[in-house]
């Protein structure tokens, strides 16, 4: 007797619902893909969240943002420390922390012609800092370049060896973002970040209230104007997030640049416009951390003044939802 196979009509039209089946499903995947990786990003701001406030605990002061950076001639000793650094211990890398040395610079930053403390990063000394990829510092939806190649002068912390990136940075005023040393105890109360330049903010210095302040947020590992800051050392434009004034406005904006003529002609989602601008590959918006070390998901339609009022730690403004 002879078997009867598949004829090619049915053949076809087992292939079409496979191809209709891999077209509804795949996408499924991916948003379960993201979501698992939306939920990593946000235990990863959750844990530096609670960094923050076991630091506060032991020096009864939050860390600064950064510290002697070298872009002004003052002061004239230039570490390029960064707050990130201070926060290792409480990351469970305090093996990593420990190969800190204090008396020697981060990163070779300098066009102000500083004085690099101990003769600047070494490779056997901070230099070994910039080249570890910290997980926690890296959100793990955004695909964008890890780690600078080298210093190249203006970013990187020192000659051919990687520096990594980091997808999360303090909340700083737009000088401090831009790399200017312009010491955070001598800005206006009322509107300066809760971080800054040598900050030494305390719960008492944020009178709008932690759960109402913007402490940390994400920015991408790409920007097409400037590149994004190493976690291990202040660089050209790496001093923080200005989450309340930047010249890319809203949250998520993939234009650049206001500068350029015609103005912001370069698009690209995912690759935040302008350095220091709070953003992220998240559909939709970013994550952050509010002082109080609790994390929140916050929409890329939130409108300006809300956004500047979060950012600002005194203004006594009320801010509504969010």
């Amino acid at each position: 007797m002879r078997r009867r196979g598949f004829t090619l009509i049915e053949l076809l039209v087992v292939i079409a619902i496979i191809a209709v089946l891999v077209a509804i499903l795949l996408p499924a995947v991916q948003q379960a893909r993201e979501a698992a990786r939306k939920s990593q990003c946000q235990n990863n701001l959750k844990q530096l969240g609670i960094a923050l406030h076991s630091y506060l605990e032991t020096y009864l002061v939050f860390p600064y943002a950064t510290s002697n950076t070298g872009r002004g001639a003052s002061p004239a000793l230039v570490t390029n420390a960064t707050g990130l650094v201070s926060l290792l211990p409480y990351i469970d890398q305090g093996p990593l922390f420990n190969k800190y040395n204090p008396n020697e610079a981060a990163g070779n930053f300098n066009p102000a012609g500083g004085y690099l403390v101990g003769g600047g990063a070494t490779a056997t000394g901070n230099g070994v800092l910039a080249a570890t990829r910290i997980a926690a510092y890296l959100c793990p939806s955004d695909d964008g370049p890890q780690f600078h190649p080298s210093f190249d002068g203006s970013y990187g912390c020192l000659a051919n060896v990687p520096s990594y990136r980091t997808s999360y940075h303090f909340s700083v005023d737009y000088n401090t973002a831009l790399g200017y040393p312009y010491v955070w105890s001598g800005l206006d109360r009322l509107t300066r970040a809760m971080f800054g330049a040598s900050s030494a903010s305390t719960p008492r210095d944020v009178p709008d209230g932690l759960s109402n302040t913007i402490a940390m947020s994400e920015t991408t590992l790409d920007v097409h104007d400037g590149k994004t800051p190493s976690w291990s050392c202040a660089q050209h434009v790496g001093g923080g997030i200005s989450f309340s004034v930047n010249d890319n406005g809203p949250i998520n904006n993939w234009y650049c640049c206001v500068w350029q003529t015609p103005a912001n002609t370069n698009f690209k989602p995912g690759r935040l416009g302008e350095w220091g601008s709070p953003g992220s590959t998240h559909v939709g918006g970013l994550n952050v951390v509010l002082g109080d070390g609790s994390v929140r998901f916050i929409s890329e339609n939130l409108d300006t003044i809300t956004r500047q009022r979060l950012g600002y730690v005194g203004d006594g403004k009320a801010i509504g939802e969010f």
